[in-house]
């Protein structure tokens, strides 16, 4: 039987140390966003200089999640891919029994 094999590409370590910040920063930023009018957007974003920097920022922001969701996107992917693998293996076995 000729099966596919893989190795890990991430360790919990890896895991521990960056997902509790990122993603939890980013989708509360992203629903705060959601929480407000298109004027209470504008009194809160053109107020000032600083306000129109933060506006900027907050573009920045979202467009920095959605780079994450896309990198989350592939790696789910990858993870029923290998699902999807390790399944046929199984059945493939049981087959031949």
């Amino acid at each position: 039987m000729n099966r596919i094999e893989f190795e890990p590409v991430i360790t919990q370590a890896q895991i521990d140390k960056k997902e509790p910040d990122d993603h939890g920063f980013y989708r509360r930023a992203m629903l705060l966003l959601l929480t407000q009018s298109s004027q209470e957007m504008r009194t809160t974003f053109g107020q000032s200089d600083d306000s129109k920097d933060a506006l900027l920022t907050a573009i920045e922001l979202t467009a920095e999640y959605e780079k994450h969701l896309k990198a989350l996107l592939e790696m789910n992917k990858s993870a029923q891919a290998r699902l999807l693998i390790i399944g046929q293996q199984i059945a493939e076995e049981e087959e031949s029994v």
